[in-house]
């Protein structure tokens, strides 16, 4: 994926996520697809998926 747009933040700030949990749903050219957390961290700002 290059190009996608957001659709869903599914966490907020300052929520505790686990290694693996899902945290946005993001749009691409072929399908919607969700992102998860890679490194299970309290999320302070929203972030930009890799």
């Amino acid at each position: 994926m290059t190009e996608g747009t957001l659709l869903e933040w599914l966490v907020g700030p300052g929520d505790r996520v686990a290694r693996g949990d899902i945290v946005a749903v993001v749009d691409t050219a072929k399908a919607a697809i969700e992102g998860e957390d890679h490194d299970g961290t309290e999320h302070g700002h929203r972030q930009v998926l890799q």
